[in-house]
């Protein structure tokens, strides 16, 4: 008798109490992109257009931009999201944590901030007039958001191993020369 009762309130306190908070709960963040609303089909072929012959990219996926959640005024944390979503790919998503944001010379402003938990992490986001850039960099792997056409922008999943080699003289050419 005395195990029944015990078993009821046991039963009893994990229906009726809410879940316990953990101290590493946060929040996900505003999400930054989401899945394009125009047909695979329509946007298919400007992408491969616009990427033909690019043998660094390894995935790349049509995006729509929440530009609401990279608003703020510059100099004011509090005004501008902390913290975005970023779904890259279905298999591929980060918390991007905000650092600061900056006014370019241009009109635009960049967003940057980090990967949360992963050290040596950057994402920069720039954007102006419903149009955005961005890199998203991280020991062992690269990620691009690009602008493709109207509103239609894209991900792309870059592999630093895939650039072709260059010898030093030629490298250092290029570095004279800017």
């Amino acid at each position: 008798m005395q195990r029944t009762a015990i078993f009821i309130i046991f039963i009893y306190l994990l229906v009726c109490l809410p879940p316990a908070s953990h101290a590493t709960d946060k929040p996900r963040g505003l999400e930054l992109l989401g899945k394009h609303p125009g047909s695979e089909r329509d946007v298919k072929p400007l992408m491969e257009k616009r990427h033909k012959g690019n043998r660094t990219m390894v995935r790349s996926r049509p995006v729509s931009v929440n530009f609401d959640a990279l608003q703020g005024d510059v100099g004011r944390s509090g005004s501008v999201a902390d913290r975005l979503q970023l779904s890259l790919f279905p298999d591929t998503e980060f918390t991007a944590v905000f650092d600061r944001l900056e006014k370019n010379r241009s009109g635009s402003h960049s967003w940057i901030g980090h990967i949360e938990g992963v050290e040596l992490s950057q994402v920069i986001l720039v954007h102006n007039n419903g149009l955005m850039a961005g890199n998203i960099s991280m020991p062992g792997a690269f990620y691009q958001i690009r602008h493709l056409d109207k509103d239609v922008h894209s991900v792309h999943q870059i592999d630093h191993a895939r650039f072709p080699e260059s010898d030093d003289a030629s490298a250092q050419a290029a570095v004279k020369h800017y």
